[in-house]
């Protein structure tokens, strides 16, 4: 029990938040004030507080505790790696090939998503007398605006690119490196989904998804508490990790308070709670509502493509929660940089 105590007390009294403070030391230092650098830093932050969490619950991956070997390159990856009857699955040829093609696709992607949206400052639908995508003043007619959901509707698959794009670099750094083959983060969830649990559960960021799953959701499963609640601590953990990182993206280091920072965005705190707090009851209405028959006809009996738009009305009106000080703060422009833009040209 005293080791028990002694071990609480070192892993979240001391490691996690001396983890946390990293990225704030760095962005002082090296006065980092793009957003996306800024990810950057705090990404291998959110994954070793979640290691280190799942090292204290012991809800590590079986394969990853079967050897001291496994367990240092499932610890030592930004990306999950993947194993085989308790062995690292090894980078093939064929593996590097696929990654690289999907990289290259996603840059595509990208370069054309953002030379749509860029000249109209990431909002192409034009709104009259609609309230700024990072506020919370929208009326219920703004969130059921049409136009609004596009702009909502917009903003998410930019952000859904982008991070398969950089997740997928990430798998790309760890093939070059000879390490394990890595999952897939991100499995087109904006296309393909067919309910809310399959789109956070098995589509979107399935990094941070496995990460919450060990870090918080199994252990309260081991301490028997129900499942209900559990669900329900793991989108409340997910909504303070997002108040952190933008904590971090949108901080304001010494050298922006002295200079007149034209980039500089405060973000409202709250909104990622509220943001994930929603989805997760998006999630228990589907566990607790899903055996109904009528929602067994709906994913029998409706095309794919409808289920998929259904799923994304139930978090489109308010994805603005999440995505908009992304687009007033200067996420999405710094992000810009990285890429071609293809502008329209008029002869004259």
């Amino acid at each position: 029990a005293v080791n028990s105590h002694a071990r609480s007390i070192v892993t979240f009294g001391v490691l996690l938040p001396a983890i946390a403070l990293f990225p704030l030391f760095f962005i002082e230092v090296f006065d980092t004030r793009n957003k996306v650098l800024r990810m950057g830093w705090l990404t291998p932050v959110i994954v070793t507080s979640f290691r280190c969490s799942e090292s204290f619950f012991e809800s590590c991956p079986t394969e990853a505790t079967a050897s001291f070997r496994n367990f240092i390159y499932y610890s030592g990856s930004l990306v999950e790696s993947m194993f085989f009857k308790e062995h690292p699955l090894w980078i093939t040829r064929s593996y590097v090939q696929t990654i690289l093609i999907r990289y290259i696709g996603h840059f595509a992607a990208l370069t054309m998503l953002i030379s749509w949206l860029a000249p109209s400052q990431y909002i192409p639908f034009p709104t009259q007398d609609s309230p700024s995508p990072d506020s919370l003043s929208h009326s219920l007619s703004d969130y059921a605006s049409p136009t609004h959901m596009l702009n909502n509707l917009s903003a998410a698959v930019l952000l859904c690119v982008f991070l398969s794009f950089s997740t997928t670099g990430l798998q790309l750094v760890t093939a070059v490196l000879g390490w394990a083959q890595a999952i897939t983060v991100v499995d087109n969830p904006m296309f393909c989904s067919k309910s809310p649990s399959d789109f956070w559960g098995r589509r979107w960021n399935r990094l941070v998804h496995s990460a919450l799953k060990r870090g918080v959701y199994l252990p309260m499963r081991k301490r028997h508490y129900p499942r209900y609640l559990a669900t329900i601590a793991v989108f409340l953990g997910s909504g303070l990790m997002h108040e952190y990182v933008w904590l971090g993206l949108f901080y304001f280091s010494k050298k922006e308070k002295e200079a007149d920072c034209s980039s500089c965005h405060t973000a409202l705190v709250g909104k990622q709670m509220m943001f994930f707090g929603w989805n997760g009851i998006l999630v228990m209405c589907e566990f607790m509502l899903g055996h109904w028959s009528i929602f067994s006809f709906m994913k029998e009996k409706l095309p794919a493509p409808i289920l998929t738009a259904l799923v994304l009305l139930c978090g489109i009106p308010v994805l603005h929660w999440f995505t908009g000080d992304m687009v007033t703060g200067h996420f999405f422009e710094h992000l810009q940089l990285g890429f071609p833009v293809i502008v329209a040209t008029r002869s004259v």
